[in-house]
């Protein structure tokens, strides 16, 4: 679902993707894919009897052609779509071409995806219980450009509107409460850390300041420096606070 509900990507069985205006059901895009089977499966297949192969094969491509994640870009003119195999295709929806196959062995079971303001940039992620792995990928060099461990998830939007910082949420299994880390996209370094929850658009369109909740508190942050620069109580339990297009 992109971000403003207008599309919806959909995966047909015979590994079509199709793309579809939400408002009429028209069908702008179609795709048609093929997952590639790791080494290692490939050499286990191959020492099965003859007769077992095909079916053990048809069995391991169903599987990998699930995907895991998607992402439209804020303009929906590109969608991310990461699989099974762990491949992450980038489409280009405007001229109905593949513009990048991202792929590092270091990189697996990716369950979120976003794009940076700009489209240059891919944002992914994926969690085993506590833990949580980011990657952070440059598009059209298919290029991954730094990873990071127990770096958080996405909620909503995590792009500064000039893309330079991300927000990511760490949520705890023995609390209500969570941190909210800032993460500087160039180098992958944390900038910063604080408790609360983020939601849908935590960044003010200038860049300037940062929104987290925590418990009935609503707090703004000023960044890069990560300072508090105002709070007020909501009277919530837990509300959830986004900056709007304006301010």
């Amino acid at each position: 679902l992109s971000l403003d509900n207008q599309k919806m990507a959909l995966r047909f069985p015979d590994n079509q993707i199709k793309v579809a205006n939400i408002s009429d059901g028209y069908l702008e895009n179609e795709f048609t894919f093929e997952v590639k089977i790791p080494w290692y499966q490939q050499d286990r297949i191959n020492t099965l009897p003859v007769d077992q192969r095909e079916m053990q094969t048809q069995r391991i491509v169903d599987y990998l052609s699930i995907f895991s994640a998607s992402a439209f870009s804020m303009d929906n003119e590109f969608l991310a779509l990461s699989y099974g195999d762990n491949h992450i295709w980038v489409w280009d929806l405007e001229n109905d071409v593949l513009i990048a196959d991202l792929y590092h062995d270091m990189v697996e079971n990716v369950s979120q995806l976003a794009f940076s303001p700009d489209n240059q940039y891919l944002l992914t992620t994926n969690t085993f219980g506590q833990k949580s792995e980011v990657a952070f990928w440059q598009i059209s060099e298919s290029k991954l450009f730094w990873k990071k461990i127990s770096a958080g998830h996405i909620v909503g939007h995590p792009f500064s509107p000039d893309g330079k910082y991300i927000a990511l949420e760490m949520t705890y299994s023995y609390s209500k409460d969570a941190s909210v880390l800032l993460w500087d996209t160039e180098y992958g370094s944390e900038i910063g850390r604080v408790s609360g929850r983020v939601a849908g658009n935590p960044f003010s369109p200038d860049g300037e300041l940062l929104v987290t909740t925590s418990y009935s508190q609503v707090k703004l942050w000023s960044i890069p420096g990560v300072y508090l620069h105002k709070k007020f109580d909501s009277g919530l339990d837990w509300p959830k606070s986004t900056f709007s297009n304006d301010r």
